[in-house]
């Protein structure tokens, strides 16, 4: 490695001292968060392939989902929710829709982490209040665990890698009826 010249390099840094005094700019382009979603369907198998489109914070995006049934995607920063639309492969077929509300989930550890991962999972429906235990258990049940209605550490542990990583699939996901609508990936709605 060459040695650098301390006079010519005050800082260490491989700059010139007439380059490290310098102000930078903030850059004006507006900060990305990325999205990613795995999209599978009731029986928790991934779709690969199909198109879909994502409409979030005023910006619209066309893509297809790659072999591994993953949306990715940067988004604005400051966006709260997106509209996901995925078409099946077949000409005619109805899209299915998706309200995303974006953000960080809390740990599975806390209570609300963990109905939101149940509900992202399709185990519970939005705003149905006392009906926690329930969701619970079918996700017990489901994935094969000891049904007890609880949120006991092996259940939290189980939620958390089924909901980041797809490691437990469940023999059979509750059905759950879908929003569709009579569109094109290239029509708006």
């Amino acid at each position: 490695m060459p040695e650098t010249n301390p006079l010519s390099d005050p800082t260490g840094t491989g700059m010139s001292g007439s380059e490290a005094g310098r102000t930078v700019q903030p850059c004006s382009a507006p900060r990305r968060a990325r999205v990613r979603i795995v999209i599978r369907d009731t029986a928790f198998e991934i779709h690969a392939g199909l198109r879909y489109r994502l409409e979030v914070a005023g910006e619209t995006l066309r893509g297809t989902l790659g072999s591994d049934g993953l949306l990715d995607v940067l988004v604005p920063e400051s966006a709260t929710s997106a509209r996901l639309l995925v078409w099946q492969p077949r000409q005619g077929t109805r899209a299915r829709e998706w309200t995303l509300e974006l953000g960080a989930l809390q740990p599975t550890e806390v209570e609300q982490g963990a109905l939101d991962r149940l509900e992202n999972l399709g185990f519970l429906e939005e705003n149905t209040a006392g009906q926690e235990g329930g969701a619970l258990a079918a996700y017990q049940a489901a994935m094969g665990l000891p049904v007890s209605t609880r949120l006991d550490s092996r259940t939290q542990a189980h939620l958390d890698a089924t909901y980041h990583d797809g490691r437990h699939q469940p023999s059979a996901m509750p059905w759950r009826p879908g929003v569709y609508l009579d569109v094109g990936p290239d029509e708006d709605v």
